[in-house]
């Protein structure tokens, strides 16, 4: 099973930072795969710095959320997270960052996140959830695009192929 960290982070004002990706163009939580050797914690704290400049730390484990898909299964491990310091900046994985209030979020975002930002801001800890997997969910909401489709299928198709020949 594959294991990412996602971090939920929230400004002065209440608001929520979302990242409108640039692999899938969707707005998502900042977060990523967990590396060789490193805890969920260190995960989320590694990729909101690479993704967006700024250093937090991490000041609640909301839970973990799975997702069931036909050639693999995935969990998010999500962090309720403070900003320490550094700026907010963009890097190669997102077209734009910006903080929204959480009754008006952008789109698209896929309902996955909504529940896991709706779980942090209620202050809910040590969650397990199964999620459904959001390929046709990225496709409605993105409005079935085709250069859309062939980048969905070059990554299912690449997580795949890593999972063959690990």
């Amino acid at each position: 099973m594959r294991e990412g960290a996602t971090a939920v982070i929230i400004n002065k004002e209440g608001e929520v930072l979302l990242q409108l990706r640039s692999d899938v163009p969707i707005w998502a939580l900042p977060g990523g795969k967990i590396e060789e050797g490193e805890t969920p914690q260190q995960a989320a704290v590694r990729e909101v710095l690479e993704e967006t400049g700024l250093k937090v730390n991490p000041t609640a484990y909301v839970g973990k959320y799975l997702i069931k898909h036909w050639m693999y299964g995935h969990a998010t491990h999500l962090f309720m997270c403070k900003v320490t310091g550094g700026r907010l900046r963009k890097n190669w994985e997102s077209i734009r960052l910006g903080f929204f209030s959480a009754n008006r979020l952008p789109t698209p975002l896929l309902q996955m996140f909504k529940e896991r930002i709706a779980d942090a801001i209620i202050g809910k800890t040590n969650v397990t959830k199964v999620q459904r997997a959001p390929l046709l969910e990225i496709l409605k909401e993105t409005g079935f695009n085709p250069l859309l489709l062939a980048k969905a299928l070059v990554f299912v198709t690449s997580v795949a192929l890593q999972k063959i020949y690990k």
